[in-house]
């Protein structure tokens, strides 16, 4: 990409990173890092960049959306908070565990000269969350405060649902004529929210 269409970096505001010819994933943090967070993944894993075949495309952003999974359900509950203007979503299942890890998450540094830069990383299935520490207390405390209204969508939505490894089941026996049980194509992922349903 030429300079003139590269897209405009406010170093006030947030980016998002994402790599070709590495296995990193894309990650999103505040704009005035990305050329702190390329020096330190290529010092932790200087393999593509020896390579030569290491491409990074940064783009301005205003949101990221976390998950550990793939989803099994497109009308699951999703939370919404705020950031220092960045929107963080996650499915409501999920709000818990990304507190915890954001709780328990170490504090990094990334190397400037003979100083260094503190900051925390949030991982989720497809990407990362870069914080200062400011910017991860703030998120923390609206996590753990949304956390039980979020524990409470998610229940009331999954215990109105069929689990996903009893439908899997069914597609079976259709498309093959062959009875198989739930547990034999997978476990139900949600079945903390139905501890009382007992499949047909």
């Amino acid at each position: 990409m030429d300079n003139k269409h590269k897209p405009k970096i406010n170093n006030s505001g947030w980016v998002c990173l994402s790599f070709t010819g590495a296995t990193w994933k894309p990650h999103v943090l505040p704009a005035k890092w990305r050329h702190l967070l390329v020096s330190d993944l290529r010092r932790r894993d200087p393999g593509p960049a020896v390579s030569g075949k290491l491409e990074i495309a940064a783009k301005p952003t205003t949101e990221i959306f976390l998950d550990l999974r793939d989803p099994c359900y497109a009308d699951a509950p999703d939370e919404t908070v705020d950031c220092y203007g960045l929107s963080v979503s996650m499915p409501s299942e999920f709000v818990a565990t990304f507190a915890q890890d954001l709780e328990r998450a170490p504090l990094r540094h990334f190397q400037v000269g003979r100083g260094r830069v503190s900051y925390y990383k949030l991982h989720s299935g497809y990407g990362c969350l870069v914080l200062s520490e400011g910017q991860r207390n703030d998120l923390l405390i609206k996590l753990q405060n949304l956390t039980s209204n979020a524990e409470e969508r998610a229940r009331a939505f999954y215990e109105s649902k069929k689990p996903i490894n009893q439908v899997l089941a069914e597609a079976n026996q259709v498309a093959t004529g062959a009875a198989c049980r739930p547990e034999d194509v997978g476990i139900d992922p949600h079945k903390r929210y139905r501890p009382n349903y007992i499949p047909n």
